[in-house]
C-alpha cells in the first residue's frame, strides 16, 4: 500500500512539474542581476528559460549581440534556474551577472524551477509563450540560430 501511495505522488508531482499550455502566470513578479523587478503583465509576450549551464551560454551569447533593451522591445523575460547550484557557486557565479547589460532573472526557488522545467527537455533552451498571462506556446531550441528563428 504504502509503494502505491508512493508511486501515485511522484506520478502527480512529474505530471504538475512542467509549464503546460494554458498556465497562468498573472501576479508573478521576478528581480534581475541588478535588483530591478520585472512583472509579468498581460504586455509580456514571451519567456526565456535556461534551465542547464550550456543552455544559458547559448542564451548570453545570444543576447550578447542585441542591444542592452532587445528583450524589453520583445516584450520577453530571460530566467535561468540556479536553484540546484550549491551556495558557494552562487556566491561567486550571481555577482558576475552584472557584466551583462540585458536583464537576467535568477530563479532560486527549488520549488518554482520544478514547476517550470520539462526533464525530458532540460537541457534545451524552453520559450513559453504568452498571451495576456496565459502560456499559448511551449517550443524548445538549442542553438543561437534556433534562438534567433523566434526572435
Amino acid at each position: 500500500m504504502k509503494n502505491t501511495i508512493l508511486i501515485i505522488f511522484f506520478s502527480f508531482t512529474f505530471i504538475f512539474s512542467e509549464i503546460k499550455i494554458n498556465d497562468n502566470f498573472q501576479n508573478t513578479q521576478y528581480t534581475d542581476q541588478f535588483d530591478k523587478n520585472h512583472n509579468i503583465t498581460n504586455d509580456t509576450k514571451m519567456l526565456i528559460f535556461a534551465f542547464k549551464k550550456n543552455a544559458s551560454h547559448t542564451v548570453n551569447d545570444f543576447l550578447e549581440t542585441k542591444k542592452p533593451d532587445f528583450l524589453s522591445s520583445k516584450n520577453a523575460i530571460y530566467i535561468v534556474n540556479v536553484s540546484a547550484m550549491p551556495t558557494i557557486i552562487k556566491w561567486i557565479i550571481l555577482p558576475l551577472l552584472t557584466n551583462y547589460d540585458f536583464p537576467i532573472i535568477s530563479l532560486d526557488d527549488e520549488r518554482k524551477a520544478e514547476k517550470y522545467k520539462n526533464e525530458a527537455k532540460i537541457e534545451s533552451i524552453m520559450i513559453v509563450t504568452l498571451d495576456n498571462q496565459k502560456v499559448t506556446e511551449i517550443k524548445y531550441v538549442d542553438s543561437i540560430d534556433e534562438l534567433g528563428r523566434i526572435f
